[in-house]
């Protein structure tokens, strides 16, 4: 959302000409998908026993999107990159004489956020670069040994695959932790400042996000017993971290199941329509291990809490927060393991009836459908407590 550059911003004419390269950038990303699409069906469509005019048809259209999906993809690069700069700088200017403090705020702590993501994921951008630096070197050394050879499942260029999916998740989850980290402290820009106040101030309605919410990962008021939420809060620290670990030990069973079980065909081959719910089940099932341990060990914790708060009159605020999550849990807690349950079964029913393509991956949609919706049950459930948190706050 542009609200987040918006923010930053204190001068109306400034904002605007942000805007217009916000937009050009979009522009540019919504036609680069819309034309990898385009190719990727036209892929899909070509059939043993096709006519000749169809399948030239259809190559057409697969060399033209694939054209334009790469100067288009190109353009949307150079707009993100020059906006991304230009954004860099409206941050790091010096304060002037009339910008409003709120948004003066903002841009500092933008500034922090930034660097404080930076010391956590530096590490990570190395490992992506060694990992990418030595799939490249594999790729040679299998071109050296082979240099007659078409085939692109040999073990050593599936490994190669590999190794550089590896550094890209490797950073990408690093990336995700670290900002769970600043969300779940409340010290994210948006969460550190009063965005609600700069809203009001440059003529834009607020409305309520979960990644602007401070307490969207506070235990403050769930465990007001300073005990019990430490226990809770180390043992939520545990399970990211496990998840983490997890969630790249899944990728990597998944690509040596796909590569060393089948021979590369899961990947390059007559079963690459296997290789969405493989992928899936070795990642889900091995990174919702942390999920289901935090919750039996934290349910003892949970009980405690609740019987301090039901005997305690003092705490009848906290008590209502409490019966607010437990209830959501109730409703809504089964969502995740719903949508990676129907997502892996609905992949395999496709690889089924279509091996050879990667309808597959259509089930991913019913993963996001559903957490979307789950999604939308926190922010009310978030909109609910707060009222109720403002109040303890105010005692």
């Amino acid at each position: 959302m542009f609200k987040k550059y918006a923010r930053a911003v204190d001068n109306e004419r400034e904002r605007k000409d942000l805007f217009v390269h916000y937009v050009l950038g979009v522009v540019f990303a919504v036609i680069t998908y819309l034309l990898l699409a385009v190719s990727f069906v036209a892929t899909f469509m070509i059939e043993d026993g096709m006519p000749l005019e169809q399948v030239a048809l259809l190559e057409n259209v697969m060399v033209f999107s694939a054209l334009g999906f790469t100067l288009f993809g190109i353009g949307w690069l150079i707009v993100h990159i020059t906006f991304k700069a230009r954004f860099k700088a409206i941050v790091k200017r010096s304060t002037y004489g009339t910008e409003s403090p709120q948004v003066a705020e903002y841009r500092q702590n933008v500034v922090n956020e930034n660097q404080t993501l930076k010391k956590r994921t530096g590490w990570s951008v190395w490992v992506m670069i060694v990992c990418i630096a030595v799939s490249v070197g594999l790729i040679v050394v299998d071109t050296i040994k082979n240099p007659e050879s078409e085939e692109i499942s040999s073990p050593i260029f599936i490994i190669s695959v590999a190794v550089a999916v590896l550094g890209i998740l490797t950073n990408f989850f690093a990336n995700y932790f670290a900002k769970l980290k600043s969300l779940e402290a409340g010290k994210t820009a948006e969460q550190a400042s009063d965005v609600q106040q700069i809203d009001a101030m440059q003529g834009r309605k607020y409305k309520y996000k979960t990644h602007e919410d401070k307490n969207l990962q506070n235990y403050k008021y769930l465990f007001p017993t300073e005990e019990l939420r430490s226990q809770i809060e180390e043992l939520n620290a545990k399970r990211q971290k496990q998840t983490s670990v997890c969630l790249i030990i899944g990728v990597v069973v998944a690509f040596v199941i796909a590569t060393f079980a089948f021979g590369g065909e899961m990947l390059f081959g007559s079963l690459q329509g296997y290789f969405v719910p493989v992928f899936l089940t070795a990642s889900c099932i091995v990174s919702t291990v942390p999920s289901i341990l935090f919750t039996v060990r934290g349910k003892p914790i949970e009980n405690k809490q609740k019987e301090i708060l039901l005997s305690d009159p003092s705490l009848a605020l906290n008590l209502q927060v409490f019966n607010l999550y437990d209830d959501y849990g109730k409703k809504f807690g089964f969502i995740p393991y719903l949508s990676m349950a129907l997502s892996i079964v609905g992949g395999y029913v496709l690889a089924i009836l279509f091996p050879q393509t990667m309808y597959s991956a259509l089930t991913i949609i019913v993963y996001f459908v559903l957490i979307l919706i789950q999604s939308k049950q926190v922010q009310k459930l978030r909109i609910k407590a707060i009222e109720i948190e403002r109040q303890i706050d105010g005692e």
